[in-house]
């Protein structure tokens, strides 16, 4: 029991002093120590490829899982795991990358698309809205760019086809955190997300379970759409079919106690919402 108690103890150091490094690097106000903030925050170096970022996210992101840290009471985890996500949001899409390398030698401020999904994303093509694609239908690809005039991005898809496509017919294959009571029964923090069943209002997932894929549906308040995706909005008064970018999450509930966690969603530079989870897609 000793020797749990003193492991525990161990793990516990190990995530505030990462919680601290990364508070650090964020928040530093000199110039010359920030730069490169958001690989420092990742752990990886400037010349990281997209594989190395991916990895070093996914472990900082079990590391920092609020399921997780919160068991040890550690202050700031959740802020440092919301930075972890904003620095692999940047990192991972080539065009937000170079952007922000950019700013830092420049020392200006990149210009940002509240509602264009980023280049890089992979997705799969949803037929049931575009007949024009109904032929692709389940086929995964890359978003390559986006032509603002018409509408539609440049997908290259796994077989080596290239498409135009505009967004309702692209489902974003992105990697989500499970709510702490999914999380506790999966015995996983991380799933990706595979389709969306628009008219059921669920998500087919697959995870891994020791060395097993497993695939199950899940309702949108049992996971958390990490800060810096772009997100459909759906059924929200005023703001139906509306893109915009999750830029945070807060978990809440109501004088009775019933979930009323909701998402923060930036339309415009000028405009954010209010967005339960049930309101936003992908």
């Amino acid at each position: 029991r000793l020797a749990k108690e003193q492991q525990g103890h161990k793990k516990k150091e190990q995530v505030v002093k990462l919680v601290e490094d990364i508070l650090h690097h964020s928040t530093n106000n000199n110039k010359t120590s920030n730069k490169n903030s958001y690989y420092k925050i990742l752990g990886v170096t400037p010349s990281a490829s997209e594989a190395d970022i991916k990895k070093a996210y996914r472990k900082l992101a079990l590391k920092l899982h609020p399921d997780k840290a919160n068991k040890y009471n550690i202050a700031n985890a959740n802020e440092a795991f919301k930075m972890v996500a904003n620095a692999y949001d940047t990192l991972k899409d080539a065009s937000k990358r170079d952007a922000y390398d950019h700013a830092q030698t420049s020392g200006s401020a990149p210009s940002i698309s509240f509602s264009t999904i980023p280049s890089g994303t992979s997705v799969t093509i949803q037929s049931n809205v575009d007949a024009q694609v109904a032929h692709l239908d389940g086929i995964k690809g890359d978003i390559l760019s986006f032509d603002a005039q018409a509408g539609l991005y440049k997908v290259k898809l796994d077989n080596g086809t290239m498409v135009l496509a505009n967004a309702l017919s692209l489902f974003q294959n992105i990697i989500v955190c499970l709510r702490a009571h999914k999380a506790q029964q999966l015995g996983a923090f991380l799933v990706t997300l595979l389709s969306y069943w628009r008219s059921a209002g669920c998500y087919q997932v697959s995870y891994i379970s020791g060395r097993t894929q497993k695939t199950i549906t899940l309702r949108p308040h049992e996971f958390i759409i990490p800060n810096g995706t772009v997100v459909r909005l759906e059924g929200l008064d005023g703001h139906h079919g509306r893109y915009g970018t999750v830029v945070d999450w807060k978990e809440t509930v109501d004088r009775w106690g019933r979930d009323a966690s909701y998402y923060e969603v930036q339309l415009s530079q000028a405009v954010l919402v209010r967005a339960k989870m049930a309101n936003v897609s992908l």
